[in-house]
């Protein structure tokens, strides 16, 4: 029974934790090569939402979604926020990208997969965030 009880604690603790994790808003990272803009909404575990990506110093790649369109879907396991993002560069392209919230409020974008039509998805950045 106590070790019943103790399961059910650890369980909805870590459970509360990861639902208050809410990284609802936009999220941006920019440099002299890549521009990544993710508008997310947060609905408990759940994510929407759309994005925008422009590779290159002249803009030579851009990924972007229109404003009311949802490219963005996804959900929080074990901590971890996985995205899939839909292209509107390669038609039928989903990246995989997995979310982490750091302690200093910052979100750290890792992407797991990517067709090769869409490699200008960078690797690993730091988000952050705008509204």
């Amino acid at each position: 029974m106590a070790r019943t009880l103790t399961m059910f604690i650890t369980f909805y603790t870590l459970s509360s934790h990861a639902f208050s994790q809410d990284i609802s808003g936009m999220w941006k990272f920019e440099n002299q090569y890549v521009d990544v803009e993710i508008n997310i909404t947060q609905s408990q575990g759940n994510l929407t939402g759309n994005h925008c990506i422009v590779y290159g110093a002249e803009g030579d790649f851009i990924d972007c979604a229109d404003d009311n369109e949802s490219t963005i879907s996804g959900a929080l396991d074990k901590g971890v926020f996985t995205i899939n993002i839909k292209s509107e560069y390669a038609v039928d392209s989903v990246s995989k990208i997995n979310l982490k919230l750091l302690p200093n409020g910052d979100l750290e974008w890792t992407l797991v997969s990517s067709l090769k039509d869409i490699s200008f998805y960078p690797k690993k950045v730091i988000l952050k965030k705008v509204t």
